[in-house]
């Protein structure tokens, strides 16, 4: 049975994802970050990321959210130029003039976050607390339409619908929408 919300990321219903789309972090993978061309991480390396360069996430991966498309002005483009005689690869390190970019691993298997974000708090210091629990929030809003609309879609797939039940689907999905725009108007004043 199709489910709603299944194509929804997992990341939008939690409370703090990562890597955050359009924050800006901080290397922290030694010796360096490979950025490759795609998100398959056997895709062509382009460029490289030493410790402590700063990248700005564009998008996480569809197949595996440990990977983020970044751009960056820290990177050394790497130029796989030729094989001489004897198989040995020559390539050249450039500086990357307008910046870069690619994919890399935002995480490691075992969780480690490889990324560090640029405006970390000071110790003893907490995001707003008004803040958190309004993610927290719309992360429950939206599991909770989503399961409406997958028990809505379950009693559709088992039953004709009458006409009464229709209109009842339409009146519930319109305060749907107006609770969600009402949600996004409060929000924009905190």
């Amino acid at each position: 049975a199709a489910r709603a919300c299944s194509d929804m990321e997992k990341r939008v219903l939690e409370p703090a994802p990562y890597p955050m789309v359009g924050e800006r972090y901080t290397i922290h993978i030694r010796p360096s970050a490979l950025v490759r061309r795609e998100e398959n991480p056997e895709s062509d390396v382009i460029a490289e990321l030493r410790v402590g360069g700063v990248v700005t996430v564009l998008d996480v991966g569809e197949e595996d959210t440990g990977r983020a498309k970044v751009y960056t002005e820290h990177a050394v483009r790497i130029m796989m130029e030729a094989f001489e005689d004897g198989g040995e690869l020559i390539s050249s390190h450039k500086g990357v003039p307008g910046g870069v970019t690619g994919w890399i691993t935002s995480a490691g298997l075992d969780g480690q976050h490889f990324l560090r974000p640029l405006a970390v708090l000071s110790s003893g210091e907490k995001p707003p607390v008004t803040l958190a629990e309004r993610l927290v929030d719309l992360g429950n809003l939206l599991d909770g339409i989503c399961a409406w609309v997958n028990v809505t879609l379950g009693a559709a797939a088992a039953a004709v619908h009458a006409d009464r039940s229709i209109r009842h689907e339409a009146k519930v999905c319109r305060r749907h929408v107006q609770t969600i725009q009402a949600f996004i108007e409060e929000s924009q004043s905190l």
